[in-house]
């Protein structure tokens, strides 16, 4: 997708097409970024997914780059972090729209479409289909103040933020305690640095780890059923780091900050990789608890 900025409406020539507008597919990521397509982007010779966009935005003047994730796994996991399917850019079979229930204005004013991608990737609803992004510039995308999802901002907002924290309590509950479920902590899942108090922090991570495990997230075979794929584990790991490196900077000599960084020094010592640096860790973290 090739995105630019413009304060007019109109194209500024004749031979830019114009598109709709992205909605909440407006680029605008949480969390850490892929930074190259995914290698295990599906081949022409895999199977076709219920709906494949492409997966970076790259400039012309004043614009940047955005790289979404590719893979099936790496799309639907990212999907309850932002929206990371550009809407204009999106196929899909009409009969996997339909089964998953199509657009729904009444669902997510200005955010249809990321509600429909929740539904169709089997978080919001006990359905799944199989979404990518193409590794391919395929879009040219102009964005404007009269875009709608900018004249709509605030309710696209409210919208996608209901959407992707009712998928988030479908998934987690009784995954993790109820009082864990709240509003404030999903989004300082989503976006650490909107965290007020570091309780809200120490349930993300909670939230956060939960979801690595969960079966969805796994990929299907014997042996691998114990282990997310490792793409998702990656980012899952670069965000509890983000989660731990907030709570003892911000909140230092907070309680919560300290349950925090035990929860990620846990979850680093469990795999044979974080076995070397745990104990490190851990005098790091009791020399900053005193």
């Amino acid at each position: 997708v090739e995105i630019f900025y413009s304060s007019d409406p109109q194209p500024p020539d004749s031979s830019a097409p114009s598109h709709p507008d992205p909605g909440p597919s407006d680029p605008s990521p949480s969390g850490p970024s892929t930074s190259t397509p995914d290698p295990s982007a599906p081949s022409p010779s895999a199977p076709s997914p219920s709906a494949p966009g492409p997966s970076a935005l790259s400039p012309t003047t004043g614009g940047k780059i955005i790289v979404h994730p590719t893979s099936h796994d790496m799309v639907r996991w990212s999907l309850l972090f932002y929206c990371c399917l550009a809407h204009p850019s999106v196929m899909f079979r009409r009969e996997a729209a339909l089964d998953a229930g199509g657009y729904s204005s009444t669902e997510a004013p200005h955010a249809e479409d990321y509600a429909l991608w929740l539904r169709m990737a089997g978080l919001s609803i006990p359905k799944e289909g199989r979404l990518c992004n193409l590794g391919d510039v395929l879009l040219r995308l102009r964005k404007h103040d009269s875009n709608v999802s900018t004249a709509n901002r605030q309710v696209q907002i409210e919208s996608t933020k209901e959407a992707s924290f009712s998928a988030a309590k479908r998934l987690l509950r009784g995954q993790v305690p109820e009082s864990a479920l709240r509003s404030e902590a999903i989004l300082a899942l989503q976006s650490p640095m909107k965290a007020t108090a570091c309780d809200q922090l120490a349930d993300a991570m909670q939230l956060l780890l939960a979801l690595k495990d969960l079966a969805i997230f796994k990929p299907q075979g014997p042996s691998t059923v114990a282990q997310p794929s490792s793409a998702v584990a990656d980012d899952a790991k670069g965000r509890a780091g983000e989660l731990a490196t907030l709570a003892i900077s911000r909140f230092q000599g907070d309680s919560e900050s300290m349950r925090v960084w035990r929860m990620w020094l846990n979850s680093e010592g469990s795999s044979e990789s974080g076995k070397d640096q745990h104990q490190g860790l851990r005098t790091l973290f009791a020399a900053l608890r005193t």
